[in-house]
């Protein structure tokens, strides 16, 4: 390059800074136009200007550019860096080395870095440089202090950016950084090697990370001497380091943790140190608490020492009389905020049997002092900690609701305030008890700040613990204060004070959802007001309170159904409509739509469907808008992206973000898709075509599992609503579409099967596929759903997989560290197993429809490709194993077939016959409803063992327990499979004395659906063989009344057994005359005949 092309490439980039828009679009534009014409000449200008130019600007400009070109994509998904010849990268790459040696500017050493750090993570995978780390180490021994720290950023950047780094250097990387963590070197040498050793062992294996803990003490000593020095950034540094390693790797600090925790907690009693410090200490503390919980357990009177020193900062708060606009603008974390998060998570971690009894002493000295501070601190803490303390506190209840309630009468306001923050948290915490015990306390202070008109904002915090209260209140309970409570908030609706109107139209709601029949009274004065607001308040100040109102009007029309909430529905709905028509997406009255519209859509049902024409275009384009992710590695610094705002995405070897509002915006919209199409039904058919076009895409959305599981959701819904319009004769409905949109589903659930990765999302697609065949029964033809039965084998075999994997990785936990024993990875355990278990279930659904609709198309797909899979849990040690393989050969059972049953029962009938008397109850009950099912269709095949099953299921409704939990719902199941042997298998058993001993077992009440059948079986057994069942001389007669008067009137009989069981009673009676009443007085108690006396 000559010196006028490089004195007009430097012109460039110096415009490119100009604060002159003009200029600076200009300059752009002419680096655009080069970079795409003549990039290669372009990277090398940006090198020569890092190695000449006299402005330290351009120098670090120029590194941020070629940065650019490393990171971003350029042509085709390709990085424009490895778009030009290998020569001249080879070139650059070369130069950018030697720049680390030659740069003297720490901003220009650390961009030179960060290009070596990007090329590196980009181009070591593939091993395209692989003298960038033996280079490095070379020129490392003696080079300067800045360049060694230049190259523990590289390598920390590596680290972070490219896993093969770690796992290729790591004997290489492990000597220099036991070196350098020695206090003979300098800080800023050791600062460097402790960020990249904390990059690094976060990602090598466990077996790896061992040797490095012997390098924790020398990482405390830098954090001690960096506070020594005062150098409280570099300290903030370290500390967040130290938190991220807690968070993702709590083991790494085992060895040490007695003497890492004591040093953290003497950080925290620091007189001369940052605040920032010492939050970010006590961080520390709560992380390696959630995180690694059983370390804590062992370090002597660890909540005694960190528990007060958190109670301490909280009591630390500023004087301000200006307190409630500080709180209505509040952006800055206090010490309240930073000390109830950790209060909140030391609870939630360690329970209240362990926090309790060490709080609570110190929280009382605080509520019981005339400071009004630690009375402020007093009432948080109790509110933080009540989420993870529920059990303990509730012991005490009455005492710390007798201690906050005088508080709403303390003499400043902020005390009220916070006392009425408490009990709003609290009634959340301590549902229902809170509400059902001290309701006559509670709501009398909440009251009294309701009418605290000096404070508005203490106003509007008494309507949001209301809302709180009231949201899961029993009606009897709120509702003797109702009448009073809405006659204030109506009042409070008609100030002009936003902050209250917003939590008090959302109070109003709270009180709708929980006392509907008041609501009744007084719906025309509150749709009045509300009304009011929703034509007037249109100012953009009121967009909250608009959408709020909203939200209101929809959950009193709940309360008071569509026959009342009719005359306004379309007033209110053609309001929102024309709302939306003219608002911006970041108008804050969509928040409130969504529930608006799923809760007038539950009132109205098809009423609703006029509405979803114009409501639906803005639902569809939300749902399926497009989603920019971010490469985490490919974001400079000087990019204007509001992290707060992003989900951290991790894919195979890259690291993006997804702006989290957007994610939620798209959950959102598929929500309300589904439940218009749930609550329209059969009317939503127009719109099914359009809506599954947006929604299927996002099954294939592989960066959120819960888009892919509501789009699941909603997709069967729509399946649903195809066959509910088929069978209301909707015009277009016929069978054929019916047929063809199934299968579509279908096809698209069993290709989505093969590649979904996530067992959440599996086990929703598999109950979405049993919901369409229930739903469907005989309307859609084998042929169509076939994909679904050969994916089968394919889920079954995968889930097993996992369920071995899962076992192995509980096994290989139980192994390590025996004195760590890890609740949270347990926990992981436990999901895991019942996600596979749903899945299971969710396929046994499936094959019991398959059965019952499509036996002859499916039982021989059975035989060939899955019936091997249940024998071989048949025959395992696993309960729920067994449970599924019976629960199978039960719908083969019932499908009458007895060519079938004779090809299971010799395999399955021992085994079913052993389980009846498992301790497992879901393997019981699965076990005696089967010995009943094989009764019933086993005909002659049944005969032999019918003796055996017969003393077995007596054996287990005759035990000790057998009446009570776990095993009531069994024992009913029992009982039916035991009348169902008398009464199919009647030449098989000795019938008298077994009928009589099963009427003596009844009643059943535990098994509704198990109940109507086997009282079903009774009327059988009445009609058919009354002389048996009265037994000789009568004598069964009155308990058989007693039976039927037990449970005529009952959910335990459906309404065609009552009518059977009304003309047995009623011929009963006209066969036996006055010997009826006898047979009644021999019922007790008395008031159980007296239900028979109307026949």
């Amino acid at each position: 390059m000559d010196q006028n092309e490089a004195q007009l490439f430097e012109e460039i980039l110096i415009n490119i800074l100009s604060p002159n828009n003009f200029l600076r679009g200009e300059a752009e534009e002419k680096y655009k136009s080069l970079l795409e014409n003549n990039s290669e000449l372009c990277l090398f200008s940006l090198i020569d200007r890092l190695e000449n130019s006299n402005q330290q600007k351009v120098k670090d400009l120029s590194m941020i550019l070629l940065r650019q070109s490393v990171i971003h994509n350029f042509l085709d998904g390709e990085k424009l860096f490895n778009l030009i010849p290998k020569e001249s990268q080879e070139l650059i790459k070369k130069k950018l080395l030697e720049n680390i040696m030659i740069q003297t500017t720490k901003s220009t050493q650390k961009k030179v870095c960060d290009v070596i750090a990007a090329i590196g993570a980009n181009q070591t995978k593939e091993d395209r440089w692989p003298e960038l780390i033996p280079y490095l180490m070379k020129i490392f021994q003696d080079s300067q202090d800045s360049v060694k720290e230049n190259i523990f950023y590289i390598i920390e950047q590596l680290s972070i950016c490219s896993g093969p780094i770690v796992d290729k250097y790591d004997v290489d990387f492990f000597p220099l950084f036991e070196e350098f963590m020695k206090s003979q070197y300098s800080v800023g040498i050791r600062v460097a090697n402790f960020k990249a050793i904390s990059s690094f062992i976060i990602l090598i294996p466990k077996s790896a990370r061992i040797k490095y803990q012997n390098l924790i003490p020398s990482m405390f000593e830098l954090l001690q001497e960096c506070i020594n020095l005062g150098d409280f950034d570099i300290c903030e540094q370290i500390i967040q380091e130290l938190i991220d390693s807690a968070e993702l790797i709590p083991k790494f600090f085992l060895p040490h943790i007695s003497t890492v925790v004591d040093y953290v907690i003497s950080i925290t009693t620091l007189n001369d140190i940052d605040e920032s410090i010492r939050r970010l200490a006590l961080e520390f503390l709560i992380t390696i608490t959630q995180k690694g919980k059983p370390m804590i357990k062992g370090i002597p009177n660890f909540l005694e020492r960190i528990i007060p020193i958190t109670l301490e900062i909280m009591t630390d708060i500023e004087d301000d009389d200006n307190w409630q606009n500080s709180f209505k603008n509040e952006t800055e974390v206090s010490n309240i905020d930073v000390g109830e998060s950790f209060l909140d998570r030391l609870s939630l971690s360690l329970g209240g049997e362990k926090v309790v009894p060490i709080a609570f002493p110190h929280i009382s000295t605080l509520l019981d002092s005339n400071d009004w501070k630690h009375n402020y601190a007093g009432l948080y803490a109790i509110s933080s900690i009540g989420e993870g303390s529920k059990e303990t506190i509730r012991e005490h209840l009455e005492s710390v609701i007798n201690k906050i309630i005088p508080f709403f009468q303390h003499e400043n306001p902020r005390i009220r305030f916070v006392a009425s923050t408490t009990i709003a948290q609290m009634s959340i915490d301590f549902e229902p008890y809170i509400q059902n015990d001290y309701h006559d306390l509670i709501i009398p202070a909440i009251f009294q700040v309701l009418q605290d008109s000096d404070f508005p904002v203490l106003q509007a915090r008494g309507a949001t613990t209301l809302i709180n209260f009231s949201t899961n209140c029993p009606t009897d309970i709120l509702e003797p204060y109702a009448e009073d409570l809405l006659k204030k908030l109506v009042e409070l609706l008609q100030i002009d004070q936003i902050i209250v109107q917003q939590e008090v139209v959302t109070a109003i709601a709270s009180i709708a959802n929980s006392c509907t029949n008041i609501f009744t009274i007084y719906y025309d004065e509150l749709m009045k007001y509300l009304k009011s607001i929703l034509i007037n308040a249109t100012d953009e100040k009121y967009l909250v309170l608009r959408g709020k109102t909203f939200e209101c009007v929809s959950f009193i029309a709940l309360a008071v159904g569509k026959e009342i909430f009719i005359k306004d529905a379309f007033e209110i709905l053609n309001l929102m409509v024309e709302t939306e028509k003219n608002i911006s997406k970041e108008d804050p009255q969509l928040d409130y739509f969504v529930h608006s519209y799923t809760n007038i859509s539950q009132v109205l049902k098809q009423s609703f469907a006029p509405y979803l024409e114009n409501i639906l275009p803005k639902i569809l384009e939300q749902a399926g808008q497009a989603i920019d992710q971010y490469f985490l590695d490919e974001i400079d610094e000087d990019d204007d992206i509001d992290f707060d705002d992003f989900t951290v995405v991790v894919s195979v070897d890259k690291q993006f973000g997804i702006k989290t509002s957007i994610l939620e915006e798209k959950a959102s919209a598929i929500s309300l898709l589904y439940n218009f199409a749930s609550e329209v039904e059969e009317e939503y058919f127009p719109f099914v075509e359009t809506t599954y076009q947006t929604v299927s895409p996002m099954l294939d959305f592989t960066v959120d599992s819960n888009i892919r599981t509501l789009s699941t959701v909603c997709i069967t819904e729509l399946a649903k609503c195809v066959i509910a319009a088929f069978e209301a004769k909707s015009p277009n409905a016929d069978r054929q579409y019916v047929n063809n949109f199934v299968a579509l589903v279908c096809d698209r659930f069993c290709e989505i099967l093969k590649k979904e990765n996530q067992t959440i999302v599996i086990a929703e697609i598999i109950d979405g596929i049993g919901q369409i065949f229930q739903t469907a029964k005989g309307i859609v033809d084998s042929a169509r759903i076939t994909q679904v039965f050969e994916i089968l084998p394919f889920v079954l075999e995968a889930s097993y997989k996992r369920q071995l994997n899962i076992e192995q990785e509980t096994q290989n936990e139980d192994s390590e560290d025996d004195d760590y024993e890890d609740d949270d990875v347990e926990t992981q355990m436990k999901k895991k197993e019942t996600i596979e278990k749903e899945i299971n279930l969710n396929i046994l659904d499936i094959i019991t429809q398959s059965f019952l609709f499509h036996k002859d198309t499916f039982l021989g797909f059975f035989d060939a490709k899955i019936y091997e899979y249940y024998r071989g849990l048949s025959e395992s040690q696993n309960n729920f194993h067994i449970h599924l393989s019976i629960c199978v050969f039960v719908d083969i059972v019932e499908t009458g077939d007895l060519n079938a049953f004779a090809n299971y029962w010799q395999h399955f009938g021992p085994i079913v016959l052993n389980s009846i008397s498992s301790e497992d109850p879901q393997l019981r009950q699965s076990s005696v409803y089967s010995a009943g099912a094989c009764a019933k269709f086993g005909a002659d095949l049944f005969a032999p063992s019918a003796p055996q099953f017969l003393q077995a299921l007596a054996d287990v409704i005759q035990a000790q327990d057998s009446r009570e939990e776990p095993f009531a719902t069994a024992t009913d199941n029992a009982i039916g499979a035991f009348g169902k042997i008398c009464f199919f298998q009647p030449q098989n058993i000795p019938l008298q004395n077994s009928l009589n001993l099963w009427l003596s077992f009844l009643p059943v009440q535990n098994d509704p659906d198990e109940s109507v059948a086997t009282y079903s079986l009774l009327c059988d057994f009445i009609e058919q063989k009354s002389s048996l069942v009265f037994g000789r001389n009568n004598k069964n007669v009155p308990h058989v009344l007693a039976i039927i008067a037990q449970v005529i009137d009952t959910d335990l009989v459906d309404k065609v057994v009552a009518q059977r069981m009304t003309k047995i009673v009623t011929s009963i009676k006209s066969t036996f005359g006055q010997k009826f009443n006898t047979f009644l007085r021999m019922i007790k108690p008395r008031k159980l005949a007296n239900r028979l006396t109307k026949f």
